[in-house]
């Protein structure tokens, strides 16, 4: 007879032997592609819930805006985080607005009132933003008198005038200018717009009085219910590689003393004239005007000189007098097409 323990040494034998069967078994099926249990997996943890993303505080009313600008050395650039800006706005000393969004319309300054940025004897630079007014007829988004105010890639709204500048220095390039008068230049301002779309209601540019005088480089000047460029009381303007159509009336008027001189431009489907002149002297050079109701219509005693321009498809002619004003208007010039002038007499 065994002894107790033998047995118990037998029976731990046997499960060992089980044991090992079964793990041989249980590696050989999967080896054999039969499927078994496998053993158990933890299930994964749940993902971690993700960080709340960082809240950047708008700065909106007009107190922040004035208070960044308030803070600014002279001479500081106050970049704007995107945003929509309360104005009225004074700059009173040299300062650049830039803003930092990645085009014009993520930063916004807008204003209800006369003026939304008012420039007063400094210089001012606005760069990738746009500026709104809703200040009706007599209101302006960009106010400027005296100083200079200089734009870089700037959108300008105005129910009344886009840029306002009496007596101060413009330097407008990139803008995109709109209004019942885009740009209003007056009493002895003086500088250039370069690279910019200009369009107003009654007038895109309007150029008065004596001292004023200005330079118009590869833009666009559009007004659908007035003139594309107006000048009058003396003031100068210089047009050059440039487009003025879409005028319900001319395309280009000089009143009153005005001297204008276009150069290497269109004037091209307004509804009047290309050029409407009456008492001014106006200077075309390599011009075409086209698709207008006529090239140069005078209103006025004036001065014409054209050369190297063509006249096409014009209603009413290459020229057109108003009655009573002949011997009162020179006309001379040479190498044109569509346009013949007499000879001058000995």
């Amino acid at each position: 007879m065994a002894e107790p323990r033998a047995y118990e040494d037998a029976w731990v034998q046997a499960l060992a032997i089980l044991a090992l069967i079964s793990g041989i078994y249980t590696v050989r099926s999967y080896a054999a592609g039969v499927y078994t249990s496998p053993p158990a997996v933890p299930a994964p943890a749940p993902p971690a819930a993700p960080l709340p993303a960082p809240v950047r505080p708008a700065v909106r009313a007009e107190r922040d805006l004035a208070a960044l600008v308030a803070q600014a050395a002279a001479g500081a650039t106050v970049v704007l985080p995107p945003g929509r800006y309360a104005g009225p706005i004074e700059l009173t000393k040299y300062v650049v607005l830039r803003g930092g969004g990645s085009s014009p319309d993520d930063v916004v300054i807008s204003a209800a009132g006369p003026r939304t940025i008012t420039v007063s004897g400094v210089s001012a630079m606005l760069i990738n933003l746009t500026v709104e007014n809703e200040g009706g007829a007599g209101g302006a988004a960009v106010y400027a008198s005296g100083g200079t105010v200089a734009t870089r890639q700037v959108t300008i709204r105005s129910s009344g005038t886009g840029v306002w500048a009496v007596g101060s220095n413009l330097q407008l390039v990139s803008a995109e200018i709109s209004g019942r008068v885009g740009v209003l230049i007056e009493a002895g301002a003086r500088g250039s717009i370069q690279l910019t779309s200009v369009t107003g209601r009654e007038a895109a540019v309007t150029a008065t009085g004596s001292d004023v005088n200005v330079a118009i480089e590869r833009g666009r000047l559009e007004s659908p219910e007035g003139t594309g460029l107006a000048v009058s009381r003396f003031a100068r303007v210089r047009l050059s590689r440039s487009t003025v159509s879409g005028s319900r009336s001319s395309g280009v008027l000089a009143l009153t003393g005005a001297e204008v001189s276009v150069s290497g431009s269109e004037l091209r489907d307004n509804q009047g004239c290309g050029v409407r002149l009456g008492d001014a002297q106006v200077k075309l050079d390599n011009v075409l005007l086209q698709r207008n109701q006529c090239g140069v219509g005078f209103v006025g005693a004036g001065m014409l000189t054209v050369d190297n321009s063509r006249f096409l498809e014009l209603s009413m002619g290459a020229i057109a007098v108003k009655p009573g004003l002949a011997g009162k208007i020179t006309v001379k010039g040479k190498d044109n097409y569509g346009l013949s002038i007499p000879e001058p007499t000995q």
